[in-house]
């Protein structure tokens, strides 16, 4: 990943050292001081953001007034303090391109999810080992998957670009 951020790259290990979540950053918005991962003030929610949140500028203002106390001058700050304020209902209050992971450590909780449109893509893996990667790029994943999954399949591709809008997808529950 780290052709998506030459200026930093940060990771965050949990106490346990079963969680971590790291981030390779392009400087856009606070350039000197926005690296990630984004920690909360008390340690245990702890986020990565990739995108843009548009109109920062106002939420940041209003949570400045409401008493949290930003660190960086980066866009991508806002994400946990309205975490905290509204809970997955967050989305009411965020415009942009944007994907973002956050832990939750109060609850041992994770909650990802990316903009509507999906500009900014999220993937993500699981195994029978019961570990979960995420990423905002399908390739960082890559090299965790199995040899034979992480290959095309021929016989997917025919069938889903065979079905026709007419057969009402009956052709994937052959």
């Amino acid at each position: 990943m780290q052709h998506r951020g030459p200026d930093s790259k940060k990771a965050w290990v949990s106490d346990r050292k079963n969680i971590v979540m790291g981030h390779t950053r392009l400087s856009l918005i606070g350039i000197n001081n926005g690296d990630q991962p984004i920690i909360s003030d008390d340690g245990k929610i702890i986020a990565v953001v990739n995108g843009e949140f548009y109109g920062y500028q106002r939420h940041r203002l209003k949570l400045e007034r409401a008493g949290y106390k930003f660190t960086t001058e980066s866009d991508s700050e806002i994400i946990i303090p309205l975490y905290i304020k509204y809970g997955a209902d967050l989305f009411q209050h965020l415009d942009g391109e944007f994907a973002f992971i956050i832990y939750d450590g109060r609850d041992n909780s994770i909650f990802a999810a990316r903009d509507r449109f999906g500009v900014k893509p999220l993937s993500y893996l699981t195994n029978s080992d019961h570990v979960l990667a995420i990423a905002s790029e399908i390739k960082a994943l890559s090299k965790l998957m199995p040899a034979h999954q992480n290959s095309l399949n021929i016989e997917s591709l025919y069938d889903f670009y065979s079905c026709t809008p007419n057969q009402e997808w009956s052709c994937f529950n052959d």
